[in-house]
């Protein structure tokens, strides 16, 4: 499916990917190269959005990856950080049993500047 509608590769974040399973030896130097350089643009992104946050009702912040897990002090200061979230028209999610923390997960295309806006609307304190 994948080779129907991007050829015999493609491109994530300007890197080659191929996604043929059937001409790719897991071990190949291509995609080992190709998966390292995505990991490492991901944790770059990863860390440049954590020193970007400074929500005093932030206690944690826990991430694997681009998923992303914010603490807060209370279900209060959760509750208005999504408010505040969904009227920026920013998708975030919830925990079904622990209502004291916000998920985020980003596409791994997202730029540095839009994850500045994210970060600037989460440390707004209203």
């Amino acid at each position: 499916v994948l080779e129907k509608a991007f050829g015999k590769a493609m491109d994530i974040l300007g890197i080659r990917i191929p996604n043929s399973h059937k001409n790719v030896d897991p071990n190949h130097q291509e995609l080992s190269t190709s998966t390292a350089k995505l990991m490492e643009e991901v944790n770059d992104k990863v860390e440049y959005f954590i020193s970007k946050i400074n929500h005093p009702d932030i206690i944690e912040i826990r991430c694997a990856g681009f998923l992303i897990a914010l603490e807060f002090r209370n279900e209060a200061c959760v509750l208005a950080c999504f408010e505040r979230l969904k009227e920026y028209h920013i998708l975030v999610d919830g925990f079904l049993f622990h209502k004291t923390a916000l998920r985020i997960a980003p596409a791994l295309i997202i730029t540095k500047s839009e994850l500045d806006r994210v970060a600037e609307v989460i440390n707004l304190e209203k």
